[in-house]
């Protein structure tokens, strides 16, 4: 297992569609293995193949538990809902947009060895299977928004923790988000990869009492931090 390289915005593999992975061996389980480690290292919650410079349509994210989910040949069979919230990239480093994505999302996937299965997760989680799903397609969250400005972020910010304020509903809302979100990167701690049952037997998402709403608990990618964070010190 190793660290591999991040590539970033301008680098052609980001804008290439990927092949499907055909064989299932000790190189795909090599690329996930490198993929773990090189997402915990960054301290993100979601990498595509293609990142990391493996044109293979290859992802994982970690869920609101900690836990790895392992996605080959992916492909989004249900979107649900509205969720708008902030958004980055490792591949874009230290920039952020205020995206619109479904707030429940089921993907139909194989795991390392080729079985068929399906999950179905919702906010963050959802969010990162269309971010990274979009990656294996040669597109970047960037083709939907206005990439912010420092101040703008900071405005961003600002406004969120004054509606927050306003809100108790939305405010607990979010709570399980913003524990994940305020978690320690996690450095060091034993890898859990979460398996799922065949397809047609979808694990259906833990139960949560979050409302549709805009915040900045959701995003994609780049290390994590909360609305109380100055942005700035927070790069990919």
């Amino acid at each position: 297992m190793a660290i591999r390289k991040i590539h970033e915005v301008g680098d052609p593999c980001l804008t290439k569609v990927c092949r499907p992975v055909t064989e299932f061996n000790d190189r795909l389980h090599e690329l996930l293995d490198d993929m773990a480690d090189t997402l915990e290292e960054a301290g993100g919650v979601g990498l595509a193949a293609p990142q990391v410079g493996i044109l293979r349509r290859v992802c994982i994210v970690e869920d609101s538990e900690g836990e790895i989910i392992e996605l080959v040949n992916p492909e989004i069979v249900k979107a649900e809902g509205e969720q708008t919230g902030l958004e980055g990239c490792l591949s874009v480093p230290g920039k952020y947009g205020i995206v619109t994505r479904p707030m429940v999302v089921r993907v139909r996937a194989q795991d390392r060895y080729g079985t068929e299965f399906e999950v179905e997760d919702e906010e963050l989680t959802a969010r990162c299977f269309c971010h990274e799903i979009e990656h294996l397609d040669g597109h970047l969250y960037t083709e939907h928004c206005k990439v912010l400005t420092d101040e703008e972020l900071e405005q961003y910010i600002r406004e969120q923790k004054r509606s927050w304020t306003r809100n108790e509903d939305r405010l607990h809302g979010h709570a399980r988000l913003c524990a994940h979100d305020l978690r320690a990167s996690g450095r060091g701690r034993a890898r859990r990869v979460r398996r799922f049952h065949a397809a047609g037997q979808a694990a259906q998402p833990k139960q949560s009492h979050a409302k549709p709403c805009k915040g900045i608990c959701f995003v994609a990618e780049y290390p994590r931090f909360s609305a109380g964070d100055d942005a700035r010190r927070h790069g990919a």
